[in-house]
């Protein structure tokens, strides 16, 4: 199978005058992964299964929004599983496995522990992630977000 582009593509043209890629590894970037896994699309989940890893992962109930009044539900995701170390894709030097292969998540390639430019809390990485695994019908269903990823990919073939 192909690799998935195209939403994920979309999300960073769409932010880059918040939000720049970066690979920064320094002991607080290190800290964000050790605390909290980072947020994928569909589609990053789609690579990272496609690429043979989706034992790493877990569903997940994304609550944030909710508890900061910004977002009615709860949502619905399939992101990096934590282990007792942080996320599971940490190697023994706390630095991300997915990087180098091209599959790190949106949240974790945008993430920045500089990055003190947010408008508001709908401007932020997670919360922009978020909302990509509810689709245009305001409905929040992290399997049918990923067979909806699937069924993107194949009418690209």
């Amino acid at each position: 199978m192909k690799k998935m582009t195209g939403m994920k593509n979309m999300f960073l043209k769409n932010n880059i005058n918040i939000h720049t890629e970066n690979a920064c590894s320094c002991p607080t970037c290190q800290k964000m992964c050790k605390t909290c896994p980072c947020l994928g699309t569909p589609e990053d989940i789609l690579n990272i299964i496609i690429a043979g890893h989706g034992d790493k992962l877990a569903f997940t109930l994304w609550g944030t929004g909710l508890i900061s009044g910004e977002h009615d539900s709860i949502v619905e995701m399939i992101q990096p599983r934590m282990d007792k170390n942080g996320c599971a894709f940490l190697d023994d030097k706390n630095l991300c496995t997915l990087h180098d292969l091209g599959l790190k998540p949106t949240e974790g390639k945008l993430a920045n522990h500089a990055d003190k430019i947010v408008i508001s809390f709908k401007d932020t990485i997670s919360y922009k992630v978020a909302m990509t695994w509810i689709d245009e019908n305001g409905v929040n269903n992290a399997e049918k977000q990923l067979v909806n990823a699937v069924l993107k990919l194949q009418n690209k073939q």
